[in-house]
């Protein structure tokens, strides 16, 4: 996985990361993880990722976004045989008490 760095937390005062991602084939993505204070949200570009979020891998599709709560554990990966692309942005002012994430097209 490659990233270009669109927002820094620099340029927004500590409230969010934004980047373009490139995830090659079969990659299997950060260790699951939980950002107590911060949202994660992931949007499929180009191809498709699974996203990890309350016990169980989900698909995204290009067009697909998944938004993870703050406090929930998570990761992304590239189950597919193609290349992918995604935006993420990792976002404090959104700090949500929700219990869980989602997935939406």
């Amino acid at each position: 996985m490659w990233w270009e760095i669109t927002r820094s937390t620099v340029d927004t005062s500590g409230e969010l990361f934004e980047a373009t991602n490139w995830v090659e084939p079969r990659m299997p993505g950060p260790p699951v993880h939980v950002h107590p204070t911060a949202e994660e949200s992931y949007e499929v570009i180009e191809g498709a990722l699974e996203v990890f979020m309350g016990g169980k891998w989900s698909p995204l599709r290009a067009g697909e976004k998944a938004t993870v709560a703050a406090g929930v554990p998570h990761s992304v990966r590239n189950a597919t045989d193609r290349p992918a692309r995604s935006s993420t942005s990792i976002n404090r002012r959104r700090n949500s008490s929700r219990s869980s994430g989602t997935c939406t097209d």
